[in-house]
């Protein structure tokens, strides 16, 4: 969703939803799976692990949907320059909020 969102329609501002979304889904995914396999604290960790990885991962399928004509972190910066950090940040957010 991430990548389409990024690439296809050429959204920005958009992004820092889908990557709360993203990070909801996660959290809400590790939280049902392991809530009496882990202790709330672990769960926690790992949903705020898997949601940056998710992240990454979207952002490097959007990069080379672009055509790789930059590097990564050059492409990122270029394109879409602060929308990065605050997009970890929310997706952890969401990550951190559906694992309770």
């Amino acid at each position: 969703m991430h990548a389409v969102a990024a690439t296809a329609l050429l959204l920005t501002g958009g992004l820092l939803v889908v990557a709360a979304t993203l990070g909801i889904g996660v959290g809400l995914a590790v939280g049902v799976g392991a809530r009496r396999a882990l202790a709330p604290g672990t769960r926690r960790a790992l949903a705020a692990s898997l949601a940056l990885v998710s992240l990454g991962a979207a952002m490097a399928v959007g990069w080379t949907l672009s055509g790789r004509y930059l590097g990564p972190l050059d492409y990122l910066g270029q394109v879409y320059g602060l929308l990065v950090p605050l997009q970890a940040v929310l997706a952890v957010a969401g990550a951190l909020g559906g694992a309770r």
